[in-house]
C-alpha cells in the first residue's frame, strides 16, 4: 500500500510531500519538496491500529492463516487440558446421539501461554483426559491464527493412524472434535464456564439427502454475472487452490447455539478447519477459505428442498440478501446452517456433473446443513460440499430404497471397506451407512 503525508517545518515554514510505501514487509519513506533538497525525513513510525474494513483479501486470509502465513511460536508442553469437577458423569444424555457426557473445566494453559519474549506461545503437545479410562497424547501439527483469543489448535493423536484433534479457541471457550478412528468426542462450552465432554454416537446420526435435481426452468447467468463468475475464478496458495465459502445461518440456528452455550461462528469455523483436515488427509490438493458468515432473515419451515430452492433463486423474496453478499465476498460456494428439517436426512446440496465447468454451475453451488449434524460425526457440511464438487456417493447408497449411488465406470464415487466384521469395516465421508445396515451394523466413518 502506498500512504502520502505532508511534514511542515516549524523554523522555515516549508512543506514538504512525503510518501510511505509499504513493500512487503518493509517500509519505505520517500520526500519530494521544490523549496529545499529531498532528504530522508528522520522519522518514527509507531502502528497504533490495524484497520481491515477495506481490505478483504487480507481480512480473510489472516482468519485462516496456517503456520507459513504467520510466525507462530510453540514451547515444548505436555499438559492435561481438561480439570475435574465434582458433576458426575451422565450415563445418559436426553440427547440420543450422545452416548455419555462429562462436565469439566479447562486449562487453557496446555494450549496456549503467555510468554515475555515472544507473547502468546502455542503448546507442541497436550493430553486430552477425555474420561476416566479415554486418554491420549496429541501432537500439534498446525495453529490457524485468527487472533491473540482466536485460533485453532489441530494435532494428530500418537500412535494412532486415524486420529485428528481440532480445537477452536475463542475468547476461552473450546468448541471441538476428537475423532478416534471413527469414535467421536466432542468439546462443547457449557453452563457456568464450565465445557462438556460429549462421546458421540455415530449411529444415530441421520445420512445425508439425496442431490436433487434442478429444475428445467432455471435462469442462465446473466452477462454481468458470468462477469463476476470470471472474476470469482479460483485463488491459488502455494500448491492447494482456495475454495472461499460464504456461510449463512438461521436466526432459529443461532438462538439453538446460544441456548446451548455455544457459538454458532464457532461451530461454523470448526467446520472449515475439520474439512481442511479432512482434504489433507486423504491427499486433496485444496483448501477452504471462509470470508464470510452472517445470520440471515429466514424463517425456517423444516425442508430442505424448499430451503435450498429458495437460496438459489436470487429474485423469489426469500434469501437474496445472500447473492448480494455472495457477490460482495466473491464466494466461490454458499451453505445456509439451518436448525430443523423434518426430513430424515443431515443436509441437501446440488451435485456437480463432472463433465460441468465450475462457472457454470456457479448458479447452483448452494447447500443445506443442519447446525448439529454439520461437523463430525456426520460430517454433512465437508459432504454436501462435495456434492458441489461433483462427487457422489458410494454404489451401495440407497435413498428410501432406490439407489442413490454410484453407476458402474464413474470414479467420483464414496467407498466402503465391508469386511463383515463391524470393528473393521469403515466408510468414507461421500458414502451411506446402507451396506452396512443391511448386514445389520454401523459402518464408521474415517475421515
Amino acid at each position: 500500500g502506498e500512504l502520502t503525508y505532508l511534514i511542515s517545518e516549524n523554523e522555515s515554514g516549508a512543506e514538504r510531500t512525503g510518501i510511505i510505501t509499504i513493500e512487503d514487509k518493509d517500509v519505505v519513506i520517500t520526500q519530494k519538496s521544490n523549496l529545499s533538497p529531498a532528504t530522508t525525513p528522520n522519522i518514527r513510525i509507531e502502528p497504533t491500529t490495524l484497520n481491515f474494513d477495506n481490505a478483504q483479501d487480507i481480512r480473510s486470509r489472516l482468519r485462516n492463516a496456517r503456520d507459513s502465513e504467520i510466525e507462530i511460536h510453540k514451547i515444548s508442553s505436555n499438559q492435561e487440558l481438561f480439570v475435574e469437577t465434582d458433576i458426575p458423569i451422565d450415563e445418559n444424555p436426553a440427547d440420543p446421539t450422545i452416548s455419555r457426557l462429562r462436565n469439566v473445566e479447562i486449562n487453557l494453559d496446555a494450549l496456549s501461554q503467555l510468554n515475555t519474549t515472544f507473547g502468546i506461545v502455542y503448546t507442541d503437545k497436550v493430553t486430552l483426559n477425555l474420561f476416566p479410562e479415554v486418554s491420549y497424547t496429541v501432537n500439534n501439527t498446525s495453529i490457524n491464527y485468527r487472533g491473540e483469543n482466536d485460533y485453532t489448535w489441530i494435532g494428530k493423536i500418537e500412535g494412532m493412524q486415524f486420529g485428528d484433534v481440532i480445537l477452536v479457541v475463542k475468547d476461552g471457550k473450546i468448541t471441538g472434535n476428537v475423532n478416534t478412528q471413527g469414535e467421536v468426542y466432542r468439546i462443547r462450552s457449557s453452563q457456568n464456564g464450565l465445557h462438556s465432554i460429549q462421546e458421540m454416537d455415530a449411529a444415530a446420526f441421520p445420512k445425508n439427502g439425496p442431490s436433487p435435481s434442478i429444475s428445467t426452468s432455471y435462469t442462465p447467468l446473466s452477462e454481468d454475472e458470468k462477469q463476476r463468475s470470471q472474476r470469482r475464478r479460483i485463488r491459488a496458495t502455494s500448491d492447494k487452490p482456495i475454495i472461499d465459502v460464504l456461510v449463512v445461518y438461521t436466526p432459529t440456528a443461532a438462538r439453538t447455539s446460544t441456548s446451548n452455550n455455544v457459538d454458532i461462528k464457532s461451530e461454523i469455523q470448526l467446520a472449515i478447519d475439520e474439512t481442511n483436515q479432512i482434504y489433507e488427509n486423504s491427499n486433496i490438493k485444496q483448501m477452504l477459505r471462509l470470508v464470510y458468515t452472517k445470520q440471515v432473515d429466514y424463517q425456517e419451515i423444516g425442508d430442505g428442498d424448499v430451503d435450498l430452492n429458495r437460496l438459489r433463486d436470487t429474485k423469489d423474496g426469500f434469501l437474496d440478501e445472500v447473492h448480494h453478499l455472495r457477490n460482495e465476498y466473491k464466494a466461490d460456494l454458499v451453505s445456509l446452517w439451518v436448525e430443523e428439517d423434518k426430513s430424515s436426512y443431515g443436509g441437501i446440496g446440488y451435485l456437480m456433473n463432472y463433465n460441468t465447468s465450475s462457472i457454470k454451475f456457479e448458479n447452483i453451488g448452494f447447500t443445506v446443513v443442519k447446525r448439529r449434524y454439520a461437523t463430525a460425526p456426520s460430517y454433512t457440511f465437508v459432504h454436501e460440499l462435495g456434492h458441489n464438487m461433483a462427487a457422489h456417493h458410494d454404489k451401495y447408497a440407497k435413498f428410501e430404497g432406490k439407489p442413490n449411488g454410484c453407476s458402474t465406470g464413474m470414479i467420483n464415487c464414496g467407498y466402503v471397506h465391508d469386511t463383515g466384521n463391524e470393528n473393521t469395516s469403515w466408510k468414507t465421508i461421500m458414502s451411506y451407512p446402507t451396506k452396512c445396515r443391511e448386514k445389520g451394523y454401523y459402518c464408521k466413518t474415517i475421515p
